[in-house]
């Protein structure tokens, strides 16, 4: 996938090598996270609005009896929404 020898990828893996920029954006291309790659902590999608990152950050804030509301709430608007649409 990333253009490495099955040797090159195994050296990887055990930390015998390092991998470059070139093969870390490869793998990129292909979908794979690398911020979780290189650290072990998932990348938030860069592509979240200013007001998006707020209700990411409230969500994580909230107690966990909290968050299962938040997601029965935004479950329930986004069930409303897939309705509206099938029955226009």
């Amino acid at each position: 996938m990333a253009g490495v020898s099955k040797t090159t990828q195994f050296n990887y893996e055990k930390g015998d090598r390092v991998p470059d920029a070139l093969y870390l954006d490869a793998l990129s291309k292909a979908g794979v996270d690398i911020m979780y790659l290189v650290t072990g902590s998932r990348s938030l999608n860069s592509s979240l609005t200013a007001e998006e990152t707020v209700l990411v950050d409230n969500f994580r804030a909230s107690t966990d009896q909290n968050k299962t509301h938040i997601k029965a709430v935004s479950d329930a608007f986004a069930q409303q929404k897939l309705d509206s649409l099938i029955n226009q």
